[in-house]
């Protein structure tokens, strides 16, 4: 997963900010190894820049919140139904898994914005 690292400054190099989002997420699970980055096979260290090491520690918390937003909307109840925690029916199940796909696809979309980036072209329904 350290290899994240690499692929948000290949993207850097070669100009193709659709594949920042991506790399982002990984590196933010990194914990405090992402300050390492990993080694090459010739024995150097590839690390992220300090924008990017200061982008990857200030949008933990962003997720974070995205994440927590997101589970709230999925699991609050709708009119006519007392609450999520009900045994659910094959249909409410099914609402439940459609709501959860379209809140996660939400939040990746937005995820050039929360990254603080630009990603021309950027679409995710």
């Amino acid at each position: 997963m350290e290899h994240a690292v690499g692929v948000v400054n290949l993207s850097r190099f070669i100009g193709e900010a659709k594949l920042l989002p991506t790399a982002y997420v990984v590196c933010c699970t990194l914990g405090a190894s992402i300050t390492k980055g990993f080694e090459r096979e010739d024995g150097s260290r590839e690390v992220l820049s300090p924008e990017d090491l200061s982008r990857c520690f200030g949008i933990t918390n962003a997720l974070i919140a995205a994440s927590i937003a997101a589970a709230s909307r999925v699991y609050t109840s709708q009119p006519g139904y007392e609450s999520v925690k009900e045994v659910l029916c094959a249909s409410c199940y099914k609402m439940v898994q459609e709501r959860d796909g379209q809140v996660r696809r939400e939040i990746w979309g937005r995820h050039p914005e929360i990254f603080d980036i630009e990603v021309p072209g950027w679409t995710f329904n």
